[in-house]
C-alpha cells in the first residue's frame, strides 16, 4: 500500500493537478492488482501482528488511495 500511495502521489505531482484541487471532487480510483508477494512474505513471518491482514489485503488498495487523497468518487480494485 505504501508503494501505491507513493506512486499515486508522484503521478498527481507530475500532472497539472494539485492534490488540494482533487479533495472532495468526484474522482474515481480504479486499480488492477495481480501479485501477492508481500502478503506471502508476511504470512511466512514468525511475528505476525494484528494489522498483517489489513495491510496486505488487495481489496483495500483503491479505498486507501481515495481516503488518503480525499477523493469521493467510486473505488474499485480488480484482481
Amino acid at each position: 500500500q505504501r508503494l501505491l500511495l507513493e506512486t499515486t502521489y508522484e503521478a498527481i505531482e507530475k500532472s497539472s493537478l494539485s492534490i488540494y484541487e482533487l479533495r472532495n471532487v468526484k474522482t474515481g480510483v480504479f486499480i488492477g492488482c495481480m501479485n501477492y508477494d508481500y502478503a506471502q512474505l508476511v504470512a511466512e513471518a514468525d511475528d505476525i501482528d494484528l494489522h498483517a491482514n489489513t495491510g496486505t489485503t488487495p481489496s483495500a488498495l483503491s479505498g486507501r488511495i481515495a481516503h488518503a487523497f480525499g477523493l469521493s468518487g467510486p473505488v474499485l480494485t480488480l484482481d
